[in-house]
């Protein structure tokens, strides 16, 4: 179980459930983004009360691979495998 589904308060979220991987296609157009959502965007988002100065929130976005070309789609399947391997191991870790 994440500790977002635990029900536990923003400021105890761990990283890696601060952490996103999204997976945009349009068309014939893939591209992967990610972001981290730091302990400051949690509590704007969360708050009551947000502050003036709002915090950053980086998102990371790779280039768009198209799927109609060769080359594209086979970088695109090994990106998306390297996902999936990497939440495999994840999880293996967060059951050990």
């Amino acid at each position: 179980m994440s500790s977002v589904e635990s029900g536990l308060l923003h400021e105890d979220i761990d990283d890696k459930d601060r952490s996103c991987i999204l997976i945009s296609i349009h068309q014939t157009d893939i591209a992967f983004l990610y972001a981290d959502f730091s302990l400051e965007y949690m509590a704007y988002i969360y708050s009551q009360h947000p502050p003036s100065e709002l915090p950053r929130l980086i998102v990371h976005r790779s280039r768009d691979y198209n799927l109609a070309v060769q080359e594209d789609r086979k970088l695109a399947a090994e990106i998306v495998i390297a996902i999936a391997t990497f939440y495999t191991e994840q999880e293996k870790q967060n059951t050990d």
